[in-house]
């Protein structure tokens, strides 16, 4: 499984096959040096919620219009379009040999509870988690035996009361112990001036010899178009 990183939450998969899949191409992508086109073949579209920075219609329709993904989004959004497929928090999907399990996300922005998912993608063998939004969650409130111990786990960490902030995302990474952690949602520009990545690394390697389940976890800090192999 090939994972690349672009702005805020957006990431692509490939897989062995040669499918891709995107993540919430959202608005903080693109500029006269990246277009939507630029994210190149896309097999499967996902979006998790409504919120411009995950969901931007006019790069979605870009994307749509080139390559005719399938589309799975939450049922709030596929009401909009025709093509676009709902699904809820505990479903199952498989497209292109890619499974998708819907995880339960806490994410309330301007005093409204958002409908939201997280996803646990696997192919290959191998097990991605990204989060989407959410503020930090007890073991009990989401699906943690899912995705425990899956290789490569995405946290936000932009706090602002809308997402976890750097402390709550690395005690949610030691909850689910991946082998690798990818922190990020910090591209908008009232977050990129006041917290970066480096931050988290930092305060996660003073934490890492505190707390067991840090010490076999590997932080990857990942810039725009970067890509890992897991």
């Amino acid at each position: 499984m090939k994972i690349s990183k672009f702005s805020q939450s957006t990431f692509t998969l490939e897989n062995d096959q040669g499918k891709r899949l995107i993540i919430d191409p959202g608005k903080y992508n693109y500029s006269d040096e990246f277009k939507p086109s630029d994210f190149g073949r896309c097999d499967l579209m996902i979006i998790t919620h409504k919120h411009a920075d995950h969901h931007f219609p006019e790069a979605e329709t870009a994307i749509y219009d080139l390559h005719k993904p399938t589309v799975i989004t939450n049922k709030e959004i596929a009401n909009t379009r025709d093509s676009y497929k709902g699904h809820n928090v505990g479903d199952v999907i498989e497209e292109h040999g890619f499974k998708i399990t819907l995880i339960n996300t806490d994410h309330f922005a301007k005093g409204e509870s958002i409908t939201n998912f997280g996803l646990l993608i696997e192919t290959d063998g191998k097990r991605f988690y990204h989060t989407s939004d959410t503020r930090f969650m007890e073991a009990q409130i989401f699906d943690l035996e899912t995705v425990k111990n899956c290789e490569v786990l995405f946290v936000p960490i932009s706090n602002r009361g809308v997402v976890m902030g750097i402390e709550d995302a690395i005690v949610f990474t030691a909850t689910v112990e991946p082998s690798i952690v990818i922190p990020g949602h910090c591209d908008s520009p009232k977050d990129s001036v006041r917290v970066n990545p480096e931050d988290f690394l930092s305060r996660f390697n003073e934490l890492r010899g505190r707390i067991e389940t840090l010490a076999r976890v590997e932080v990857k800090l990942m810039k725009f178009g970067d890509s890992l192999t897991v």
